[in-house]
């Protein structure tokens, strides 16, 4: 479900905000639900997202977006979309964007929540961010919206995040 909602919000992210979105990062304790093979309800998805967390886009700098992979490999790897981490034996080992690898002086702009906008769940890397946009969409809105627009959801495990002992 992390992949799956983090191409989700970073696909809308793409159609609403004024600019480039480099990425999109979800947290695993804010998916409340798996869900099985057969249709989606509109229950479902509240279920998944219960919160009424709203869509921002952060403008970091390549190098608080490096501190944020190292809060993943402390603490537990989280959904992202356009960017994969390599983590080997606790350190980050590489970090790429858009297939590109992540420059430390570089401004990227991130999609995420509000609620982890405020450096909850160990992000706090995510606060020190240069500019932030408000949509004013609630994220729960926004996974109903594809869910309604998708013939089959499909998560995946596709190595974005690489997380090796």
């Amino acid at each position: 479900m992390l992949n799956w909602a983090a191409d989700a919000l970073w696909e809308v992210a793409k159609k609403v905000y004024p600019g480039k979105v480099d990425i999109a990062i979800v947290n695993m304790g804010g998916m409340r639900r798996e869900w099985p093979k057969g249709v989606v309800t509109v229950g479902m998805v509240f279920e998944l997202m219960p919160f009424d967390n709203e869509l921002v886009v952060l403008t970091m700098k390549g190098s608080d977006i490096w501190e944020l992979c190292e809060s993943f490999a402390q603490y537990g790897a989280q959904g992202v979309a356009g960017m994969r981490v390599k983590i080997r034996d606790g350190q980050v080992k590489e970090v790429t964007v858009g297939g590109k690898p992540l420059k430390k002086e570089q401004r990227y702009t991130v999609a995420t929540s509000d609620y982890l906008s405020g450096g909850t769940d160990h992000m706090t890397a995510l606060t020190h961010r240069v500019d932030l946009w408000r949509s004013e969409l609630r994220i729960r809105d926004l996974y109903l919206e594809a869910v309604q627009t998708q013939d089959t959801i499909r998560g995946r495990m596709d190595g974005r995040m690489d997380i090796q002992p």
